[in-house]
């Protein structure tokens, strides 16, 4: 999407898809000092008294219909876990992730867990194989696998659909029955994004998408998936420690640190006027 032609209101109140509220997550004991002793204003998401770390610390956002949110910082300030907590991978101690059309996603288990996540939500992981994709199969085998978990059984559709995607994805169409583990890493990344795209997902976690990437590879591969989200409309997330990919993808950024938000905003706007000193310390790394 192009941020520039965005209206204003489009960037500073898109009709929510997703909703989190008060999230809380802590590995370890915790105790009562948990609270007071860790956060930002503490330095510190460990708690010294018993040794828990406070991986998320009250965390609210919401993501729009079509919008990119970035979720930046650095290792350990709770980016992982919230994108983990999104996609049902982890459960919480407190607080709501709601999703349009669907309700609650926190406390889903069995059947009713494994269809929400097959048929409502799409990652996008950094290594393609994360996302269950095998380099054995062929690329429209592994897309079309997709459609067969939400339901689809009739071969010729199944095998239509996935090579549309895959063209859409700018995959020649000689290649759509390689072996996956025959691609590039740059191309895999599109057979990914068909894979996570043919279904049409109301919600898109992105988890660094292109690092590893070469540099021009990374700006392809970013420009598809800002043409899918504008045809697809999902509400997406990206989480990312590449300030130049949020730049270049995000209409909104919030960023994290030691488990809380300490500044969120247009993209434009905290990037180049940062607030928070920590936002303007990863700024400042980024620059040259």
């Amino acid at each position: 999407m192009n941020k520039a032609a965005l209206a204003p209101s489009r960037l500073a109140a898109p009709e929510p898809v997703l909703r989190v509220r008060g999230l809380v997550k802590r590995f370890g004991p915790g105790c009562a000092q948990c609270a007071q002793q860790t956060g930002d204003s503490a330095g510190t998401n460990r708690c010294p008294a018993c040794g828990t770390i406070v991986a998320l610390r009250g965390v609210g956002l919401d993501v729009g219909a079509g919008e990119v949110l970035g979720i930046v910082g650095e290792s350990g300030s709770g980016k992982t876990t919230l994108l983990r907590c999104l996609s049902m991978d982890l459960g919480a101690e407190a607080g709501s992730v709601l999703l349009s059309g669907v309700g609650e996603l926190l406390g889903r288990s069995g059947r009713v867990h494994r269809e929400t996540r097959a048929r409502e939500l799409a990652i996008v992981h950094q290594d393609p194989f994360a996302a269950g994709m095998l380099p054995r199969l062929s690329a429209e085998t592994n897309v079309a696998e997709r459609l067969l978990t939400n339901g689809a059984r009739t071969f010729e559709p199944l095998s239509r659909q996935a090579s549309t995607m895959l063209a859409r994805m700018e995959v020649a169409p000689g290649r759509h029955r390689d072996p996956l583990g025959t691609f590039s890493g740059g191309m895999r990344q599109r057979v990914q994004l068909a894979r996570a795209l043919v279904h049409r997902p109301r919600l898109l976690l992105l988890d660094e998408p292109t690092t590893g990437l070469d540099p021009s590879v990374q700006a392809t591969v970013l420009s598809l998936i800002e043409r899918a989200i504008d045809r697809v409309g999902a509400g997406t997330v990206l989480v990312t420690h590449d300030l130049g990919v949020v730049a270049l993808l995000a209409d909104r950024v919030v960023v994290m640190h030691h488990g809380e938000i300490v500044e969120e905003g247009v993209t434009d706007g905290v990037l180049e006027d940062p607030r928070h000193p920590y936002t303007r310390s990863l700024v400042a790394s980024r620059l040259p």
